[in-house]
């Protein structure tokens, strides 16, 4: 994939995430703030954003594999 439809991929994985989610998620691999600051800024603990964070992963890799493979299967068509 080109860098941009990677970009654009993401993207989308990311804007499929519930609000709260996509805000954790921002705030710590954008403005790359710790478990510790970003639970103090959303009054939550530090291990809600670890899960938080984890399920946000789980949700894009499963959201990227899935474009992929109709992406693939389009084309084999």
């Amino acid at each position: 994939l080109a860098a941009y439809q990677q970009e654009q991929l993401m993207q989308d994985a990311i804007l499929g995430l519930s609000e709260a989610t996509r805000q954790i998620f921002l705030l710590y691999h954008v403005d790359e703030l710790s478990y510790r600051e970003i639970g103090e800024r959303l009054s939550i603990s530090p291990r809600s954003v670890e899960y938080q964070l984890r399920r946000a992963l789980i949700e894009c890799r499963g959201y990227i594999k899935t474009r992929l493979a109709c992406d693939a299967q389009g084309r084999r068509s």
